[in-house]
């Protein structure tokens, strides 16, 4: 893979041609392969290594919630720093369970690897400072989301979130995920999901017909 290819992970972007190129010569890595659906990470598990997803898609679970698999924090497609927070933290305990959807090819180095370069090469201490800061950010701002808002507003924001399309009746969303994946997101059963979207159906707030999800104007502005 290409200097190209590793300037699409923010870590390395950030640092810039020369101390990537540094970096990877320094320090190879290695590659580990894992099929769909395994489980990469459980909570609480000892973080030894620093992690980039080369190729496919992991999903993140916080513990709890109403819906029995836990509450969904995050989906993330490669090529991407994997858990670059908790990888450097004292200790390195995994918040997450962190589960391939996907066939998945990971690029991994021993964190005291990265420490020991980032020790020596301050423009490399400042990239991982700072995505390791970004992550934290995310987090923070996604379990502010899911402790603050009803389902109603969680749901109403997310799909304000969504591209639009139009056809010949008018602007719709069309849902990336499945009900239950959906659910999963919001950390609520399907059920609660589904009783959400009639309700908000017979108010006639929004109808949805498979993924396809229309509302009518001003319905957005209950998300605010």
């Amino acid at each position: 893979m290409g200097l190209e290819f590793w300037n699409r992970i923010e870590i390395f972007a950030r640092a810039g041609e020369k101390e990537s190129l540094k970096f990877l010569a320094e320090y190879p890595g290695r590659r580990v392969h894992y099929p769909k659906a395994t489980v990469l990470h459980f909570e609480g598990d000892i973080l030894g290594s620093f992690e980039v997803l080369l190729k496919g898609r992991i999903e993140t679970r916080l513990p709890g919630g109403e819906a029995q698999e836990g509450l969904a924090v995050d989906w993330l497609d490669g090529p991407a720093c994997l858990a670059p927070a908790p990888s450097f933290a004292q200790p390195p305990l995994c918040p997450v369970r962190v589960t391939a959807t996907t066939d998945v090819e990971l690029h991994v180095w021993p964190t005291e690897e990265v420490l020991e370069f980032a020790g020596r090469n301050p423009v490399f201490l400042r990239a991982l400072l700072a995505t390791v800061a970004g992550k934290l950010a995310f987090l923070a701002e996604r379990l502010h989301e899911q402790n603050t808002l009803s389902l109603r507003c969680k749901v109403l924001s997310y799909l304000r979130a969504l591209p639009q399309e139009h056809d010949e009746v008018g602007p719709f969303v069309r849902l990336p995920l499945s009900k239950e994946a959906l659910a999963g997101y919001f950390g609520v059963a399907r059920p609660s999901l589904s009783r959400c979207l009639a309700k908000m159906e017979q108010e006639n707030v929004l109808s949805v017909q498979g993924r396809v999800v229309r509302w009518n104007t001003g319905a957005v502005d209950e998300a605010n």
